[in-house]
Formats: structure tokens, sequence, C-alpha cells
């Protein structure tokens, strides 16, 4: 019986730092709820990275449009099938349109991963956490990508995502502080009395959100190509964990990564989601940095996990 590993684009709470999250995905930035973070601890030594030919897509520019349309819904799960983007392609209720730009977004990036198509493109409305997409996979490598027809219609517009969680955020920041104080005057209340320290942390944790420079990763005029982008990392991720040969390694290595970008506050470059989600968010959110361009802004030792990543995801 297959083991199913849960990877969606929003995930529904924390997780322990090297404890593997039940489900991987990509929220809204009005949905989301910020994890602990774990201690940081320091980078483990990894394998050598094999050079992988990965073309990044320049900074922060749309992608190039496909010139196809489909007429029909039916006509891009015969096209997602026929050009090895997935083995099935079920888009029930999505529209042509949307359709499309979900498998052009998806096409992409698959041509520039060169891995194995996933085992099934799918629509759902039963994403965990009202997330706009989500990928589970198995223990043997498999990956069924779900997506949120009704969210990627509303996020639609060439700056849909990029205007929600990069333009908006310093606003989105500023609501979520004004929430937060108000939850803890509530509970002063109820309790009788004014909790100081209970204070001081939530203050020092709302600094903390505030050295982020966005909520998530999204460029100006991607449209919602990101957020295909991001949960093909967790396509990745799982592929890579699978033939690692060692998922207990691959994993504790990534977590240990992951805490030293948060000691040495480089997870501020990357977003919010990504340093409040866990590792594995924290991977996909960093994927979409690499692939966009902005590789530079990551250190060293993670850029070398992914492209150590993909190299093990293509075998």
């Amino acid at each position: 019986m297959a083991i199913i590993l849960m990877l969606r684009h929003l995930g529904p709470g924390p997780h322990p730092s090297g404890t593997p999250q039940a489900v991987h995905g990509k929220k809204s930035a009005d949905q989301f709820v910020a994890p602990a973070v774990s201690a940081a601890q320091a980078p483990v030594a990894q394998p050598a990275a094999v050079p992988v030919a990965v073309q990044p897509v320049a900074q922060g520019q749309p992608t190039v449009p496909v010139p196809f349309k489909f007429a029909a819904t039916k006509s891009a799960e015969m096209y997602v099938t026929t050009h090895k983007l997935a083995q099935k392609a079920i888009l029930a209720g999505c529209n042509p349109d949307t359709a499309a730009n979900i498998v052009r977004a998806l096409e992409e990036v698959s041509k520039k991963c060169g891995v194995k198509p996933l085992a099934l493109l799918t629509t759902s409305s039963e994403i965990p956490g009202k997330g706009t997409a989500m990928v589970t996979g198995t223990a043997d490598g498999e990956g069924t990508m779900s997506v949120d027809a009704d969210d990627f219609v509303r996020l639609a517009g060439p700056d849909g995502v990029y205007d929600r969680t990069v333009v908006h955020w310093d606003s989105l920041r500023k609501d979520r502080a004004k929430v937060a104080r108000r939850e803890q005057q509530l509970m002063d209340k109820e309790f009788g009395k004014v909790d100081k320290g209970a204070r001081a942390m939530m203050e020092a944790d709302l600094a903390e959100e505030a050295k982020y420079n966005r909520f998530s990763v999204a460029y100006k005029g991607t449209g919602t190509d990101t957020v295909v982008y991001h949960e093909f990392g967790h396509y990745i991720y799982n592929l890579a964990r699978y033939f690692s040969g060692n998922a207990s390694d691959f994993e504790n290595t990534w977590a240990r990564n992951v805490g030293q970008m948060l000691e040495d506050k480089s997870i501020y470059n990357v977003s919010l989601y990504g340093g409040r989600s866990g590792h594995h968010e924290a991977f996909a959110e960093s994927f979409v940095m690499y692939m966009y361009g902005e590789k530079d802004k990551l250190p060293k030792y993670a850029t070398d996990f992914i492209d150590h990543a993909l190299w093990l995801a293509r075998h």
C-alpha cells in the first residue's frame, strides 16, 4: 500500500522543523496563520551537487504567453496527457481560459525541470485550508496536483497574486497586527488581568514579521504562474526525497538549512509564508525564487540543495 504524503501549497499549520508536514500548499494571504518556528540549527554538509541545466526565467518578468487557446476543457485535458505533463487530467469545473493558464504554466515549469510527468492534474474544491492549489505525493514519487478552479479565476489577472502578496503586504501586515492585538486584549479581559509577558512576545513577533519583504513569492505580470511553480516545487521535493535513497537524511538536511536561513536572516528575502510554515513551504518558496531569477538572493547552501534536488528528481 502506498504511503500518502500530502504536500500542499497552503499548509494547515506548523510542524517542528525536521518533521515531515502532512500537507503542503500555498494559502491565500488572508487565511495565513503563523506557526511557531523551531530553534535554528547549523547547516548540514550536502553531497556535491551535480550541475543541472535549469534556465530560470528573467527575474520579475511575465512568462511568454503560449499561443494556444482551448475551445473546451476536454481539449485542455487531452493536451496535458498528449504532451506528457500528467498521465491523467480531470479539469471538471474549470473554464477553458483558466485551464489554458494553468496548463501553460505547468508545461513551462515541467520543461525547465525535465522530470517525469505528474500522475494526475485535477480540479478540487476540497483543498485543506481553502488554498488555491496543492500537491499530494506517494512514497514512490508519484504526484498529483490539485487546483481550485474558482480561486484561479479570482486571481487570474496579470498581477492578481503579486498584488495580494507583495504590493499589499504592508497593509496586510498592519491588519494582522490589529487582529493580534485585539485578540490579546480579549484574552486579558477574560482572565481579568494584563499579561505583560504575552503582550511583549506578541509585539516581538509582529516586529519580526515586519522584516519579511513579502507574504509569499510572486512577480509582477506572472498571474497565477507562481502558484503552479510553487506546487511544482513540492513535486520536485517529493521526487528528490524518494530518489535520494535516504528520505530522512534528505528531510533533515533541508530542515537544518532552513534553520540556518532563519538564523542568518536570509529567510527575510524569501517570504513570511516560507519562513513561518515549515521547511517544506520554505523549499517551495525558494524554488520559485530560484526559477524566476532570484537565485542570488538565496544563500549558496540553499541553492546548492535545490541544484541537488533537481538532479535527484530527474533520476
